[in-house]
């Protein structure tokens, strides 16, 4: 009876450790299920970072070529009506400074809308 006593404290005290351990094991399986599911949440976070870094530099970059091009192309222009204008008859007539002073506001008014600054002033 003694040694069935004592098969019986030994087996309970194996149960109790074999439930013991399997807590254990099922804690870390979920521990690591949920480290898993971080990291992947993570990655696609830095993915659409990337993504999002990616998009801008390509809109400042298209933005700077179109700036530049706008630019040469206004320079062209510039150069064409000089040239024009140096060989006109009405090369030699004065210009109202009322009508110079207005034609720089609004050549600078469009400058400045073209680079973004909005002025708050309707165009004309």
């Amino acid at each position: 009876m003694k040694t069935v006593t004592s098969l019986l404290v030994v087996a309970t005290l194996l149960a109790m450790v074999a439930i013991y351990y399997q807590g254990q094991a099922a804690d870390a399986s979920r521990l690591a299920e949920q480290a898993k599911a971080d990291r992947e949440s993570a990655e696609n976070i830095t993915s659409n970072v990337i993504t999002s870094i990616d998009l801008f530099n390509d809109i400042a970059r298209s933005t700077q070529n179109a700036k530049q091009q706008n630019a040469t192309t206004s320079e062209k222009v510039r150069v064409v009506y000089k040239t024009v204008l140096a060989k006109s008859a009405c090369n030699d007539d004065v210009i109202d400074r009322n009508i110079t002073d207005g034609l720089f506001n609004r050549a600078n008014q469009i400058r400045s809308i073209a680079s973004g600054a909005y002025s708050g002033q309707p165009d004309r």
